[in-house]
């Protein structure tokens, strides 16, 4: 289940219930506020409609558990990826699989769009990252980090398209430029796992969330 809370009175104003037994993996609100997305363990990914507290659309073609989930920049769009080692491109509106992204050999752990929705980037236990253009439906790029704990578990696009910033295992921060594909930036790791990444408004901030 997922829990809408206000953030003026600090209450709990919904509880979003999906099929019994389900566990949610990720979130996500649409551009307008309008929806939310959430993925979960049961391979499927459910859109709601927060204002009267409905599926409204339900996202069914991934073979394993939906570990993270996002809408692009104009909301007319949700990308999943999957422990099952694919990334998916879902119109919102119905809930139609336009593309389907494989490539990676390992669990998906992240799908981010560029500012611009135009790319997608992925993070993977396999050690990389990847770029995909979401209109040619292709891999535009593979970024590669040789190391024994370097599997790839968040990524954040800068809100000014230029960087992308990507989370490992160890803690350790990569920063990559997004056009280019060359690492940028290296922060070391703080030894425990980072499950979460976010870059400020204007780019010059990055948080992470570490184990």
């Amino acid at each position: 289940q997922v829990r809408l809370w206000s953030s003026h009175s600090w209450q709990c104003t919904a509880t979003l219930v999906g099929d019994e037994g389900t566990q949610v993996r990720c979130i996500a609100f649409s551009p307008s506020g309008a929806y939310l997305v959430a993925g979960s363990n049961d391979h499927v990914a459910r859109i709601w409609d927060i204002e009267d507290n409905h599926c409204v659309v339900t996202l069914v073609g991934h073979n394993d558990s939906v570990k993270s989930i996002c809408y692009s920049p104009d909301g007319l769009w949700v990308a999943t990826c999957s422990d099952d080692q694919t990334t998916k491109l879902w119109k919102a509106e119905d809930g139609e699989c336009e593309l389907t992204m494989s490539g990676h050999s390992g669990y998906v752990y992240s799908v981010a769009f560029s500012p611009d929705g135009r790319l997608l980037a992925t993070s993977s236990i396999d050690h990389s990252i990847r770029t995909w253009s979401v209109t040619q439906n292709e891999c535009i790029s593979s970024l590669m980090v040789d190391s024994s704990a370097s599997e790839m578990l968040a990524a954040s696009c800068a809100p000014n398209g230029e960087s992308i910033a990507v989370a490992s295992w160890d803690g350790t921060l990569h920063i990559w430029s997004l056009e280019e594909g060359t690492l940028l930036r290296t922060l070391a790791g703080y030894g425990c796992t980072a499950w979460s990444l976010a870059f400020s408004p204007d780019s010059s901030r990055i948080a992470a969330g570490l184990e």
